[in-house]
């Protein structure tokens, strides 16, 4: 909503989407990475019938891994590119 606003020169606009697209696009292939290996995990516990230890860690550190990080970088996208421009003059 903010991008549309008239204050925002369009070459900004463009420079700020691709910012915020490239961030989500590494959190797809980091999430794609995880889950794979959270796969392989599953499909080895069911090969040996047993859990590996690395797997239940694994799992829930990864859903922290995976959600916090990509925060400060919108947080900084927005003080750096997007505030100055809601600021009245």
């Amino acid at each position: 909503m903010v991008l549309g606003s008239e204050k925002f020169p369009p070459e900004k606009k463009d420079e700020i989407i691709e910012k915020i697209f490239d961030i989500s696009l590494l959190i797809g292939i980091i999430v794609g990475v995880y889950m794979l290996i959270l796969e392989w995990g599953v499909l080895e516990s069911m090969r040996t019938g047993t859990n590996p230890v690395w797997l239940t860690v694994f799992s829930v550190a990864g859903i922290v891994f995976l959600v916090i990080p990509p925060f400060p970088h919108y947080r900084k996208i927005y003080r750096e590119e997007i505030l100055p421009y809601t600021q009245p003059k």
